[in-house]
């Protein structure tokens, strides 16, 4: 592993979790056979990330090496290795992978609705302005490979970071290339993320959409979950099936920061509540045609009810918003300082349940549900048209 691929290895185990960072990938099909499945992988789900990295270590060079190294290196072994590492997940049925908190899946069982491929280089400064614009290669067997210089892909990650809005990102881009293919290859990076985070694909990108990047509103403290949610999945105690660890993390990780805005905001509540011993119905949200989160304040004395009471509120949320999933959380006090949290993951068809509905129409535990739109990107200065 060479220094851009320990940089992105660790740097994408920071925002996607090291549960779904993969970057040990090599395997072997056949006996004294191995092959490698990308230089990084990330799989949430029914997401995958799949990167290739290609460093220029040179202390002199010029223009005319540094194009040659870009379109041999980058543009042709580059996206031939990404169609390689797709090519190993059709052909192969097991692929065994280490993630990077060392537990071993079999990656060629992912389910996937999207693939998004990915190769990030660092050059040498004398690398064309033409080279350096380059946005994607255009597969004719797997369709649009992003092409990122390494300064590049840090800004978006330092703007969006959730993998939720890198993923989205990602395929805006995509689908900015599709209709703006001349423009997109003219302008800067940071240009086309502003232009996403206006989010209107029916205008032509221009340099002028960096203004959006600049005005973009640094909220981050009312949304940012992150760093709590690494200690949760240091110390997550699931209820349900210790193997929903894994399935309530990439829901987790499949929220945008709006969601993340409202998850953090209910998880505040339910701690403030069982931190002051005070009785609280739970406070839920629900994310439509997805899953639904129900957070419970415990008081000192329903602590020794928690659990159950946890598994029934989160299939009474379940039942009441028609979901096929959700996640419930219960908060109570260890001590003045700490609290405790237990976790609960229930997945099923829904379906008419005549003793759960009863139970509903007599003695409605929750909080009604409000829905509303909520903008994901909200910008300092009001931008009216371009």
């Amino acid at each position: 592993m060479n220094a851009l691929e320990q940089y992105i290895s660790e740097l994408n185990s920071n925002i996607f979790f090291r549960e779904f960072s993969f970057a040990r990938n090599k395997f072997a099909p056949k006996p004294k056979e191995e092959l490698e499945f990308a230089d990084h992988v990330v799989w949430i789900d029914d997401l995958m990330l799949v990167f290739q990295c290609k460093e220029r270590e040179i202390s002199e060079s010029n223009s005319e090496n540094e194009k040659n190294w870009f379109d041999d290196t980058v543009v042709r072994h580059a996206t031939r290795q990404i169609r390689n590492t797709l090519r190993y997940l059709r052909d192969y049925k097991e692929i065994h992978l280490t993630n990077d908190r060392n537990h071993v899946f079999n990656i060629a069982t992912a389910q996937l609705k999207s693939i998004d491929k990915i190769v990030l280089y660092s050059s040498h400064d004398t690398l064309p302005a033409n080279c350096r614009n380059k946005k994607y290669h255009n597969s004719s067997s797997v369709g649009i490979i992003h092409i990122f210089n390494i300064e590049d892909y840090i800004g978006i990650c330092e703007t969006l970071v959730t993998p939720a809005e890198i993923h989205h990102y990602l395929t805006y881009r995509e689908e900015l290339i599709a209709r703006w293919e001349t423009k997109t290859n003219t302008i800067p990076e940071y240009a086309l993320l502003g232009h996403f985070l206006y989010g209107n694909l029916s205008i032509q990108p221009s340099l002028e959409d960096k203004k959006y990047l600049l005005a973009l509103k640094d909220d981050r403290a009312a949304w940012d979950f992150t760093n709590i949610g690494r200690i949760f999945a240091d110390r997550m105690t699931v209820t349900s099936n210790p193997k929903d660890y894994y399935k309530i993390i990439a829901e987790l990780a499949k929220l945008k920061r709006t969601d993340l805005k409202l998850f953090k905001e209910r998880f505040e509540l339910a701690k403030a509540k069982a931190m002051q011993n005070e009785f609280a119905r739970p406070y839920r949200m629900t994310i439509p045609d997805r899953v639904g989160f129900v957070f419970i304040p415990i008081t000192q004395d329903m602590i020794a009810h928690r659990t159950q009471g946890l598994s029934n509120f989160t299939l009474a949320h379940k039942y009441d918003q028609k979901l096929s999933k959700c996640i419930g959380l219960s908060i109570s006090p260890e001590n003045d300082e700490f609290f405790y949290v237990e976790w609960c993951y229930i997945e099923s068809p829904w379906e008419f349940d005549e003793a759960i509905d009863k139970i509903l129409k007599e003695n409605f535990p929750f909080r009604p549900v409000r829905e509303h739109y909520v903008p994901t990107y909200v910008f300092d200065k009001t931008e009216n048209n371009k």
